[in-house]
């Protein structure tokens, strides 16, 4: 059952889409797509004016939206994240094989949690900055199935040092649909308190880090964590003292 009607159709205004007669456009419209759906929606023509505009929308609304009715809100073709995924399988096959999905992937509007479906000034036409749209969400203490995440703006407002990868971007550390790894990192840091003194347990860590300050004993250039040349004084296991959950 097509629940969702398109106002013109519903108000038997087919002439506001459709010449009865003849057109230069497919199917006799009045005018090509997207121009012909700016005359109702200009707000969506401004949309199409700004800095990052989703290729799809670009091109033709019809893309995402069925022109007379639909059984999807908005007069979609198919529900969400079902819709998205017909061009972006590569994230679907991602979160099918993933050990760790974010949340709002799964949730309420799912990918329209954090994403326009038309154009944003944001890179990969996000909602807002990405910080900004992190941090929307993690104001406040977040109950999980795995545990408690505690309120993650507060705990960057009140320290007096952020970590410069944090500052910049939470995608340095983090992805933010699914990861393999604990937490969405991107890279493998230990979930345990006391881990074996091993490069590969550490490896978000050396993204930006030299790992010889783990591996040699003495060193004159991997001095980030250490006291220059002092010989490391680390057993056999390195303490993790880090966890977003309590």
């Amino acid at each position: 059952k097509n629940d969702v009607i398109h106002a013109p159709v519903e108000s038997s205004d087919c002439i506001d889409c459709h010449d009865p007669h003849q057109s230069n456009n497919p199917n006799l419209l009045t005018e090509s797509k997207p121009q012909l759906c700016y005359t109702c929606h200009d707000d969506l023509k401004n949309a199409s004016k700004k800095k990052n505009v989703h290729p799809a929308f670009e091109d033709d609304c019809g893309n995402c939206h069925m022109p007379h009715n639909s059984p999807n809100q908005y007069l979609l073709t198919e529900k969400t994240p079902n819709l998205c995924y017909e061009c972006h399988s590569d994230i679907q096959d991602e979160i099918k094989l993933a050990k760790t999905v974010h949340l709002p992937v799964k949730q309420d509007k799912n990918c329209l949690n954090c994403h326009s479906p038309h154009a944003s000034d944001n890179n990969n036409i996000l909602l807002n900055t990405e910080n900004a749209l992190c941090l929307s969400c993690h104001n406040d203490t977040i109950s999980t199935e795995k545990g408690t995440i505690p309120n993650i703006k507060e705990h960057l407002e009140e320290s007096s040092y952020i970590h410069e990868p944090v500052k910049d971007n939470c995608v340095n550390c983090h992805k933010p649909h699914a990861s393999e790894n604990n937490f969405l990192l991107s890279e493998a840091f230990p979930s345990k308190e006391y881990v074996e003194a091993k490069p590969e347990n550490f490896a978000l860590c050396f993204e930006c880090h030299d790992s010889e300050l783990l591996t040699e004993k003495r060193t004159e250039t991997a001095t980030n964590f250490r006291n220059r040349s002092e010989e490391r004084r680390v057993g056999k296991e390195c303490r993790s003292r880090w966890s977003p959950y309590h």
